[in-house]
């Protein structure tokens, strides 16, 4: 990690530099004392190709070498940096206890706090990567192979934007090895949203009359789910032991309805499907699981300027004007990752939202 820190304080930027290095491993922590000078440091690291990762920035500090030190000048930094479109992320460092909008964290430099474990916490947050993968459809084979692509750290994050179930011929083994490992976090699809009702029905031991004791709405709910690839997954959760079963049906209730991150200080909201009934003014918690799991976004809209919104559902082979049909696809602040494993000219995708890389398997 490479780090420049606007400071004019040569005891404080000593103080932020042995923090970084001795408890962060942060090995690059270049200083620099007003605005002017560090926005040319900026773009000199950027066109050399070495850019910074990290900008730690005070409140009180010149505009431009020989200037008298400004109190709003970290806020016009910020301000400066936005407008340029910097996607660097940003941590306020100041003795003046207050939050900035649109920085990844703001931190009080005091006796009385302990803003040095507050620095270290946010450095260690911002090295994890975020990775996210959608509609695996029981391709566990496939999956796997993409799992021994995708470098995740214990600290790493990999969001599964739902449809883990149905379709392919290894839905339980795919939730196993998701089960197994906390820092995949799994997301409602239509799939799972559609199974549940059914599979809960399902855990315990089938007695002859089964059928005939299900009621209307559970004969329908079989009916919709079968139509729509469910029969494989029955066929695998009944061959499992009774409390297998009991922990599969514990997990999927599990499922979270979205994700929200913050990465390169930019928002991203990670769903199933879509925004159903969207308005730009409504907050993603505001969405009942049925609005994110069954309606299709909308590619041509761009629904926010500064939020990226990444769902799965529709395979990208069905997007119109995709010049990259089954591969990730990504316009007006959209990203959509489901490729369409399965399907002609299908795989199965992933990408790290932190740098873009994409990995695929087929």
């Amino acid at each position: 990690m490479k780090v420049l820190n606007f400071e004019d304080s040569v005891y404080k930027a000593n103080a932020i530099r042995k923090i970084l290095g001795n408890r962060c491993g942060v090995a690059s922590v270049e200083q620099v004392s007003n605005v002017e000078d560090g926005l040319k440091m900026l773009k000199d690291a950027e066109n050399a190709g070495e850019p910074f990762n990290l900008i730690i920035t005070d409140m009180h500090f010149p505009m431009r070498s020989g200037a008298i030190s400004d109190t709003e000048a970290g806020e016009k930094l910020v301000q400066i940096l936005q407008a340029q479109g910097n996607q660097t992320n940003i941590i306020v460092c100041s003795s003046r206890n207050m939050k900035l909008p649109g920085v990844y964290g703001c931190i009080w430099y005091s006796e009385i706090s302990d803003w040095e474990e507050e620095l270290c916490d946010l450095v260690r947050e911002m090295e994890q990567m975020i990775y996210a993968m959608s509609d695996i459809h029981g391709q566990y084979e496939l999956f796997r192979n993409l799992m021994e692509q995708i470098p995740l750290g214990k600290d790493d994050t990999l969001y599964v934007l739902g449809d883990v179930v149905d379709r392919g011929p290894d839905s339980m083994n795919t939730l196993k090895y998701m089960m197994a490992n906390p820092n995949i976090i799994p997301i409602m699809g239509n799939h799972e949203l559609m199974a549940l009702p059914c599979l809960k029905l399902l855990v315990s031991e089938l007695s002859k009359d089964f059928l005939h004791k299900l009621s209307s709405q559970a004969h329908q709910s079989f009916a919709e789910w079968t139509l729509n690839g469910g029969i494989s997954t029955i066929q695998e959760f009944l061959k499992l032991p009774q409390e297998e079963r009991r922990q599969i049906v514990e997990y999927i209730e599990s499922f979270r309805l979205y994700g929200k991150k913050i990465i390169n200080n930019g928002e991203y909201w990670l769903i199933h499907a879509g925004l159903e009934h969207f308005s730009e003014s409504r907050r993603l918690e505001e969405y009942s699981v049925e609005e994110l799991v069954w309606k299709r976004t909308d590619f041509d809209i761009a629904y926010f300027k500064n939020i990226t919104v990444v769902s799965g559902h529709t395979p990208t082979q069905n997007i119109l004007g995709n010049s990259r049909p089954g591969y990730i696809f990504k316009k007006n602040n959209l990203i959509a990752i489901d490729c369409g494993v399965g399907e002609n000219n299908g795989r199965l995708a992933a990408i790290c939202l932190d740098t873009g890389e994409e990995y695929y398997a087929e």
